[in-house]
């Protein structure tokens, strides 16, 4: 490989003139995590007549369907993920960031 130094691409982030300014980890990783996203799958099934133009709107009509069940999809994924061994394998973390 040689001496190579690394140079963002167009959409990447240059690390070097940024710091953290702060950073956020909720307490209860699991019941966040999880019961959020159970709760929000929850109401998308209750609210579906009320969301499915906004999909159509969002995404056309030829594909509101197939991008409902991605967004049902990732619900799931995410309540499964974050519940997975009592919510101590994955967690969230919001970091706020400040230019140097």
């Amino acid at each position: 490989m040689g001496n190579t130094t690394h140079k963002p691409g167009k959409n990447q982030l240059d690390c070097s003139m940024i710091c953290l300014q702060s950073k956020f980890e909720p307490s209860s990783k699991k019941k966040m995590n999880s019961c959020c996203s159970e709760e929000w799958l929850k109401r998308m099934d209750q609210r579906m007549t009320y969301i499915k133009p906004i999909m159509q709107s969002t995404y056309g009509n030829d594909s509101a369907t197939k991008w409902t069940a991605y967004w049902r999809t990732f619900f799931i994924a995410v309540a499964e993920l974050f519940g997975y061994n009592n919510g101590e394998e994955w967690m969230v973390a919001h970091f706020l960031f400040k230019k140097k």
